[in-house]
């Protein structure tokens, strides 16, 4: 939750400032944020596997994980209009 959040407000202040070098960083962020999503994903998928996690569990779990991440693209997509635009 933190770095979507923080993803995304970074993606704010760069539109906010025209801030480019700013922009850049937070479409790294959102990569980072990648790597994250899929480590979170794979140890939930352990942890199924595994029955250590409920299966009512799941389904939050899961689209709790998707929209952080759908929030960390549209950040990403703000910090590519950032730096398309002069």
């Amino acid at each position: 939750f933190n770095h979507s959040y923080r993803t995304y407000s970074q993606a704010l202040v760069a539109l906010k400032n025209h801030d480019r070098i700013l922009a850049e960083q937070v479409c790294k962020m959102e990569i980072e944020f990648d790597e994250l999503y899929w480590n979170a994903r794979q140890g939930h998928i352990d942890r199924m596997t595994m029955g250590i996690c409920a299966a009512e569990a799941d389904v939050m779990f899961t689209e709790t994980l998707r929209n952080l991440e759908r929030i960390c693209d549209h950040a990403d997509n703000i910090g590519i209009s950032v730096i398309r635009n002069k």
